[in-house]
């Protein structure tokens, strides 16, 4: 029995070994020592219960399999694990179950036969024989003791830069979803994930002073050449759903090309997968508030009630601009219609509004269709959001974006390599909605007076194919580009992420930037830029690992890792509904 837990912890660790690369040798040591304590635990548990010992253990057993099982898919498409509260977003995600069968493959057939092997063996011949109830009450005590005393088995606290290495930092920390069960082991991981994630109470007020102190020490954003270059222009912001560059070419995107090459186009620019709830509605989200999705806790999605006054929208909308939000989805996908009640004068939703998939599935097809189109202008001086589609999960021939749309390209044998050639064709749907946008504003006679902001939700995730290049480390590259009249055909090379995109756009607008953004104008001579990604930076020249920092950049790191730490504290807070008004 105590084996048979044992290895769910053990399989997983084993077939994603490559990311504990980094963490010091104990880390590697101890989490054996804690997953052996947790599973004794368990163990004489089950053997108290009587009769029921059998039912028992195999509904417990049943749950772990199904988390260590669970984290090893996820892990195999994002490269991290998933936290207890992102299983909210398991229904979003059910659409795309076909996608994430592809990843099982022969490991983890394997690791699912041996462990439900183990749980026949332990059916049949251990928990028939458990007897001596003295004994397992002794054990039980022992088991009990361990399972206290893991997080002390994990080491001590370490105030060291490199810190983030030891087990008990992370453990302590729990932020970390890349290393987290290679350093306290699956059960600790799950456990401590979901008694932060129900159980744990945190007094607030403490932590709005600590917001308060930083921001009272944050220098305010200062105008520089291109402040109000664009002032009074009305604005297009176009989310591409998986937009990665490496899909951005003259062939499958001309338009797209063209706006970057005659635009601002921010050519070291990233979209990091921080947090694994709602990867796409965390990008869209960060990049109206400027501020990006929590690393532990708190899915986005959960926001509803709470309140972010300096959004884009809210501060164009002082500006005397209507603000309405386009989705090609339902309302309630990612919970986007209770989030942005308070954002956008106007959200529609085009398949809750009863458009059909034929057209709704389709970037290319929306502007075909008055009652679509209707919703990307306005009398007044507008902002309108649009997160697209077509390049969505999963980049196959089964999905209609590219199975209906191969003609296109007769010369590609697309079948040859599915996902590398569809992830194109599915752009190229995309790339074909900004030429027929360009030719409506252009019709409607509001193109000179409008700014294109383009930009992507993500990378494309989850490749298995030899002819993805992307250069390690730096896989979340995405496209970003600012295009229209009046804006300078220019390249932008410092690096950047989606909380530095209102920012930007407030300051090209002439808008006042709020001290309370933790993103940065990318346009300001002040700021260089450093991209912090789940367990590694880049800094524009090179991608280093937190242990790895060299020395001259210390402070700016640890900076950074200051702004990320009041960032989450903001939105797990609530700060700014519940802020006292002497800080406005």
């Amino acid at each position: 029995m105590f084996m048979s837990f044992y290895m769910i912890d053990i399989f997983l660790r084993l077939l994603t070994y490559e990311v504990s690369a980094g963490l010091q040798p104990e880390s590697m040591i101890r989490p054996n020592l804690v997953s052996a304590g947790i599973c004794a635990l368990m163990v004489v548990f089950i053997a108290g219960l009587g009769r029921l010992r059998k039912l028992a253990y195999v509904l417990l057993y049943i749950i772990w399999l199904y988390f260590g099982f669970a984290q090893l898919i996820y892990y195999k498409i994002f490269g991290k694990f998933f936290w207890f509260r992102d299983m909210l977003m398991a229904g979003d995600a059910a659409a795309y179950s076909e996608y994430v069968l592809e990843q099982i493959d022969l490991p983890a057939i394997a690791m699912l036969a041996c462990c439900l092997g183990l749980m026949v063996l332990t059916l049949k011949f251990f928990i028939p024989k458990l007897q001596n109830r003295k004994k397992w009450a002794i054990i039980l005590l022992v088991a009990i003791a361990a399972t206290y005393f893991s997080p002390w088995i994990l080491g001590t606290q370490s105030r060291s830069f490199r810190a983030w290495r030891k087990a008990r930092n992370v453990y302590d920390d729990f932020n970390n979803q890349a290393i987290l069960p290679h350093s306290t082991g699956l059960f600790l991981f799950v456990s401590r994930d979901i008694y932060l994630s129900i159980f744990q109470k945190t007094d607030y007020k403490i932590l709005h002073q600590e917001i308060n102190d930083y921001f009272a020490n944050k220098k305010a954003h200062e105008d520089n050449e291109y402040t109000g270059l664009i002032k009074g222009k009305n604005i297009i912001m176009v989310m591409m759903e998986t937009g990665d560059r490496i899909a951005i070419s003259d062939k499958f995107t001309p338009n797209i090309k063209y706006m970057m090459e005659n635009g601002i186009n921010f050519t070291d620019f990233y979209a990091p997968i921080y947090s694994s709830s709602g990867v796409t509605f965390n990008t869209e989200f960060t990049s109206l508030t400027g501020f990006h999705s929590v690393q532990y806790g708190t899915p986005l999605s959960s926001l509803q009630a709470q309140q972010f006054p300096y959004s884009l929208p809210r501060l164009l909308a002082k500006e005397g601009y209507y603000t309405q939000y386009i989705d090609e989805l339902f309302h309630s996908d990612y919970n986007r219609s209770s989030v942005y009640k308070t954002f956008f004068d106007s959200l529609y939703f085009m398949k809750s509004a009863g458009i059909s998939e034929k057209i709704a599935g389709f970037d290319s097809r929306v502007l075909d269709v008055p009652e679509i189109a209707e919703h990307f202008t306005h009398s007044e001086p507008f902002l309108t959001f649009f997160a697209t589609n077509s390049g969505h999960l999963p980049n196959s021939l089964s999905n209609p974006t590219c199975g209906d749309f191969t003609e296109r390209f007769p010369e590609l044998d697309v079948s040859s390599n599915e996902d590398y050639y569809c992830l194109r064709i599915q752009i190229n749907d995309t790339d074909h909605f900004f030429g027929k946008l360009l030719a409506k504003l252009e019709n409607d006679g509001i193109l000179n007076d409008t700014v294109i902001i383009g930009f992507a939700d993500h990378y494309a995730y989850g490749y298995h194919n030899e002819l993805d290049k992307r250069e390690a480390g730096k896989e979340e590259k995405s496209p970003f580009f600012i295009y229209g009249s009046g804006v300078p055909a220019m390249v932008v090379d410092k690096p950047g992420t989606p909380a530095d995109i209102a920012p930007t756009v407030l300051n090209l607008l002439g808008v006042q930037t709020p001290i309370y953004y933790l993103g940065n104008d990318l346009l300001s001579t002040e700021h260089n830029g450093v991209v912090y990604f789940n367990s590694s930076f880049y800094d524009g020249q090179s991608v280093f690992m937190q242990a790895d920092t060299p020395s001259d950049k210390i402070d700016t790191i640890n900076a950074l890792l200051e702004r990320r730490k009041i960032n989450d504290l903001i939105i797990k807070s609530d700060y700014f509904a519940t802020r006292n008004e002497d800080n406005e």
